[in-house]
């Protein structure tokens, strides 16, 4: 096994995704450690932690896309986490693909953004979300005061992305999921909370959570019998 402690101090940020292994029972941390400012020369250390063995290990993969030093939250849908990434030899801009890496598998996926999608210096933010049934991913994407909402409705395959919503909401509206089949969850910077944007009704509510916008994350939720304590099951 390959402590995380010993890899040194000759990187500049990380990447961090969580997932469940159904196979195994085993929830696992993915962690990616990258070197900012020697990118070409460092070549990203991949690690995962297994919670019913209590150690950190080298995965042996070649990782193959680059993620910023901003922090960037990860997705866990079908056994895979995801993140907006850059490809080689891009590592500036608006990310230009999902990297996905695989819990049980163990080997990286990469997954292509809208064909027809313009990346411009007009482009402001791009985030990934669960789609509502938690089954494949969708993507936020601002320009302006408007938010376009892509959804990837056969899971894997670039042809099926399709823009389902063009919102026009405040600059500082950070939406972070849509839920209830036209609620979009949001976070609201200025008053540091979260809302429930209802985009047909055109009605915001407050839904009485407050924290920082960058400290709010939605991730989906699969009932489970395993246990977080060295991986015991209350039944087998």
């Amino acid at each position: 096994m390959e402590e995380l402690s010993c890899v040194g101090t000759n990187y500049s940020h990380m990447a961090i995704g969580f997932g469940f292994d159904q196979r195994t029972g085993d929830f696992r941390v993915v962690n990616f450690l990258y070197d900012f400012h020697n990118e070409h020369d460092f070549l990203p250390k991949a690690f995962v932690y297994d919670v019913k063995i209590g150690s950190w290990r080298s995965i042996g993969q070649v990782v193959p896309c680059y993620m910023p030093k901003n922090w960037y939250s990860s997705v866990f849908v079908n056994g895979v986490v995801h993140w907006l990434a850059y490809k080689r030899p891009k590592f500036n801009g608006q990310p230009n693909c999902i990297m996905g890496f695989d819990v049980v598998e163990e080997v990286f996926k990469l997954m292509e953004l809208p064909q027809n999608l313009e990346f411009g210096s007009n482009v402001n933010e791009m985030r990934l979300c669960p789609s509502v049934d938690e089954k494949s991913v969708s993507l936020f994407i601002n320009v302006g005061e408007i938010w376009d909402l892509w959804l990837m409705k056969d899971y894997g395959k670039v042809e099926s992305w399709a823009r389902i919503y063009t919102i026009v909401l405040e600059q500082d509206f950070i939406p972070l999921k849509i839920v209830n089949g036209g609620e979009i969850l949001a976070a609201v910077s200025a008053q540091k909370k979260l809302v429930l944007i209802d985009v047909e009704k055109d009605e915001t509510k407050d839904l009485k959570v407050c924290g920082l916008p960058s400290s709010f994350y939605t991730g989906g939720y699969l009932p489970s019998l395993a246990l977080l304590d060295n991986g015991k099951q209350l039944m087998e």
